[in-house]
């Protein structure tokens, strides 16, 4: 299996704006910038902690998380074999980093040479997929101040939480770029406003002002359904951290549905090497589910203790694609729609069910790159999708006559945009380049024919 923590870091974060990981420690000897990302950077470098041997790092998964099946501990280059962990365990956390599960516990572990690395597997891996991996040391080999860990190995297979980041990272205004809006319940006398949590900073965030009782919102512009999200504290100030709150979506702007619960979500940390990429940022995984709207709010109702202000510097919303939809959740009463090639979408069936590879139930991403992640999967990515549909062919959009025909596009291997639109209630639509490369005719009911059409990215039909 492959190793998905990353080597490439050279700070706390791999990106604010593009988020993938996060590295912190409990202590770190920044007067030698032996910070905690450098056992994730790929060199010969190394983190100190400087908890008098008792310390942790960790590596927090953004838009992904994983089930750990082993993992190497590298000592550092420094030689210095007294300060290589000797006891610890290796815990996982699936809430934001509030409670943790041992994985693996070792201990006696002596005699360290340089830049030495060891292997350890994982007992009982289990089914759980957790989001934030710490290793948590007790003891190392002797030193009374220092304790150094050269490189960290996570072994295991990832799932995707969602397939991208919905939410802006550069906004500079409140409605600018469109088409997202952002608006909050409250902001520190117009010196942070909403859209400051969209901006792509750490250091600079939204900073509401109704005594630990506000709400943060982003219009996306279109409907989509949250797997996941990321809340990231400003480093100044902890208090201000939230610490209850529900994240709700809506329709309408009117109506709202809880989709997560967060509670006591203290001891917001920073970073102690400070900079542009400081701050702790949580992530949470939610059970996919048809669940959806175009406006996103976290509604805080209590923050870390300050008596009135509240703050979040990023939030990061991971949204569903179409070709993840929950095992188990009603597809019947989508529409299938196409785009007659000017930006005009027809319904051209309603559809029953549809079925998907099973590569994009489960979609292991850890041997591709960061820009494979962030980008919408196409079918080329997912293999051919075939719909259940009713079908009437008297509908000139269902005809072979049309220039949004079944037919008609699958003969002269036209390639268009399809969407689906989902009977959420919230107006849920995801959208996707395709070919028609099957139309079958399996019964029918007076004029309403039963079918099946078959998309993909390929213009090669399966059935003429």
């Amino acid at each position: 299996m492959p190793d998905f923590a990353p080597h490439t870091l050279t700070g706390y974060c791999d990106s604010v704006t593009a988020l993938t990981y996060q590295a912190l420690a409990s202590s770190e000897f920044t007067a030698g910038s032996r910070f905690a990302w450098k056992v994730f950077d790929g060199t010969s470098d190394y983190w100190i902690g400087t908890g008098s041997g008792t310390d942790w790092v960790r590596l927090a998964l953004f838009g992904l998380q994983a089930l750990l099946t082993s993992y190497q501990v590298q000592a550092s280059s420094s030689g210095t074999a007294n300060r290589a962990p000797k006891n610890w365990t290796m815990q996982g956390s699936a809430d934001g980093g509030m409670t943790w599960t041992t994985l693996d516990t070792q201990t006696n572990q002596t005699s360290w040479s340089t830049s030495e690395t060891r292997t350890f597997t994982i007992g009982s891996p289990g089914s759980t997929y957790y989001t934030i991996f710490r290793l948590n040391i007790s003891a190392n080999n002797g030193d009374a101040t220092y304790t150094e860990v050269g490189e960290l190995y996570l072994i295991g297979t990832t799932q995707q939480v969602g397939l991208l980041d919905s939410a802006p990272h550069n906004m500079t205004a409140n409605n600018v770029p469109s088409p997202f809006v952002a608006s909050a319940s409250s902001d520190d006398s117009g010196a942070f406003p909403a859209f400051k949590a969209f901006q792509g900073l750490l250091t600079d965030p939204w900073v509401g002002s109704n005594g630990g009782t506000d709400w943060l919102e982003i219009d996306l512009g279109t409907a989509r359904r949250i797997a996941g999200y990321a809340v990231a504290s400003w480093p100044t100030f902890g208090t201000r951290s939230p610490k209850n709150w529900t994240l709700q979506v809506s329709g309408d702007n009117a109506t709202w549905t809880t989709v997560d619960t967060r509670t006591n979500q203290t001891g917001w940390m920073t970073a102690a090497g400070g900079g542009a990429l400081s701050g702790e940022i949580r992530p949470f995984a939610l059970t996919p589910s048809l669940t959806g709207g175009r406006y996103i709010r976290i509604n805080v109702t209590a923050n870390n203790g300050d008596a009135t202000f509240t703050s979040v510097a990023q939030l990061y919303l991971y949204t569903l694609s179409a070709f993840q939809a929950a095992p188990g959740v009603s597809t019947a009463g989508m529409l299938l729609q196409v785009d007659n090639g000017s930006g005009t979408f027809y319904t051209v069936a309603n559809t029953t069910d549809f079925k998907i590879p099973s590569m994009a139930e489960l979609v292991d991403v850890s041997e591709f790159g960061d820009l494979w992640r962030r980008r919408v999967p196409t079918l080329l990515d997912m293999g051919k999708i075939t719909f259940k549909i009713f079908w009437v062919m008297e509908d000139s959009s269902h005809n072979n006559s049309s220039a949004v025909g079944l037919r008609y596009l699958m003969l002269n291997l036209i390639k268009r945009t399809w969407r689906v639109v989902y009977p959420d209630g919230l107006g849920s639509i995801d959208s996707f380049p395709a070919y028609v490369t099957n139309f079958e005719i399996t019964g029918a009911t007076g004029k309403v024919f039963e079918g099946s059409i078959e998309l993909s990215n390929s213009g090669s039909p399966t059935l003429v």
